[in-house]
């Protein structure tokens, strides 16, 4: 299996477990302390709220109607997505700047990506940090050491469960029109995505811009419900050759 597409399905899927987190401990705490679980990776905790709110993306037409009106047929579309996302992996190291917003509690993920299989990821200004290094990963609480989660074959097995449902269950793409990002005209797709197997099935509206010159993704914002609190998430991606990520020391 390719490995910048499982890099791809576990930096979306820590992007949507972030926002799981938010939810869950919102009225516990600001931001998520635990390390989150191999099941968990696996297996994202499913909305309670059937109410989601309003999504920016209408439902695709279908591709003989697209085609009538000149647009782009569904199925084109979402090549165009995964095209972007994949994009991203041979784009060079990057990192993603990302906000959510779980019924009025923000937190906050910074995450630095070196394609193949390199990720640090930094959530809540360090109450929970991640390291990456291929299909080792090392988690750290505030305060505390960081301790390794599991062994790479169990890594294996959580990707390769991701990547099961990661491009499949991006549906209901449509284009949403043409918008400038940090001074780069962009193309902007809507499209709904999930995780999980029910009853544990975790929905999001994703909106996408995506760069014009390169074809790089450049923003995502995320529309959902988790445990019954709607999460908003907006993230910022930039393109770094400088970006290094090394080993944890015990």
């Amino acid at each position: 299996m390719n490995p910048t597409r499982k890099l791809t399905a576990l930096a979306f899927a820590l992007l949507l477990l972030t926002a799981t987190a938010c939810g869950k401990d919102k009225e516990e705490e600001a931001t998520p302390t635990s390390v989150p679980t191999a099941a968990a990776l696996a297996a994202p905790a499913a909305p309670t709220a059937t109410n989601a709110p309003a999504a920016t993306a209408t439902a695709a037409p279908a591709p003989q109607a697209a085609a009538a009106q000149g647009a782009a047929p569904a199925n084109d579309l979402q090549a165009a997505v995964l095209k972007a996302m994949q994009a991203q992996l041979h784009g060079g190291p990057y990192r993603a700047t990302t906000s959510v917003d779980a019924g009025g509690t923000i937190t906050e993920m910074k995450t630095e990506v070196i394609p193949p299989d390199t990720m640090h990821i930094v959530i809540g200004g360090g109450n929970l940090e991640l390291i990456l290094i291929n299909g080792v990963l090392w988690s750290k609480n505030s305060g505390g050491n960081w301790q390794q989660m599991g062994s790479p074959d169990m890594m294996q097995s959580i990707l390769d469960s991701i990547q099961t449902q990661y491009e499949a269950n991006i549906t209901d793409v449509v284009s949403a029109g043409q918008e400038p990002v940090f001074g780069v005209q962009s193309d902007v797709y809507s499209f709904t995505t999930s995780l999980g197997d029910p009853p544990n099935v975790m929905t999001s509206t994703v909106k996408l811009w995506v760069s014009q010159s390169d074809g790089l993704p450049v923003r995502l914002e995320s529309n959902g419900v988790t445990q019954g609190i709607a999460t908003h998430t907006v993230q910022s991606i930039d393109y770094d050759k400088s970006i290094t990520i090394t080993a944890p020391t015990p």
